[in-house]
């Protein structure tokens, strides 16, 4: 057997001790990152509310143009989705009326409504499951108001 410069057998391998080490460190590391991933994922599911209710206040305002009323439409899906099931479009006439069918798995439950002066429409989603709704509204002036975003 050879000896090397330090007088023990020439063993290759990791202390216990240097395992251990490198465990706490990427476990420390994963407890930093992981809650961080997930936060940014529910935030990037935050531009579908954003983006669809830009196109249904966009078919509003059309609708209006050519009928000169607008149209109010019934929560759909029929419940807002979960974080672990995602909703499905139904067919509903207010939604038909002015052509908005947005395609795939919904997380956000949407809504318009009649106002004095014109419509609101509504989306609503519970991404961490906590049973408290982050709410995204916009109005026919295109204002678009934030509530309880993301927890």
């Amino acid at each position: 057997m050879a000896i090397n410069d330090r007088g023990r057998r020439g063993t290759a391998g990791f202390t216990l001790l240097e395992l251990m080490t490198v465990l706490a460190i990427i476990s420390t590391l994963a407890a930093i990152a992981i809650p961080a991933f997930v936060k940014y994922i529910r935030k990037s599911k935050t531009s579908e509310a954003v983006l669809n209710l830009a196109t249904i206040a966009s078919l509003q305002k059309a609708y209006r143009i050519d009928h000169g009323v607008y149209v109010g439409a019934k929560a759909n899906p029929a419940q807002v989705p979960q974080p672990t099931k995602a909703g499905a479009w139904r067919k509903q006439t207010g939604w038909e009326k002015i052509g908005f069918r947005p395609e795939g798995q919904l997380n956000y439950q949407y809504e318009v409504q009649l106002t004095q002066s014109g419509f609101r429409a509504i989306a609503r989603g519970d991404l961490d499951g906590d049973g408290v709704y982050s709410s995204y509204e916009i109005t026919e002036k295109s204002d678009l108001v934030v509530e309880r975003e993301i927890e």
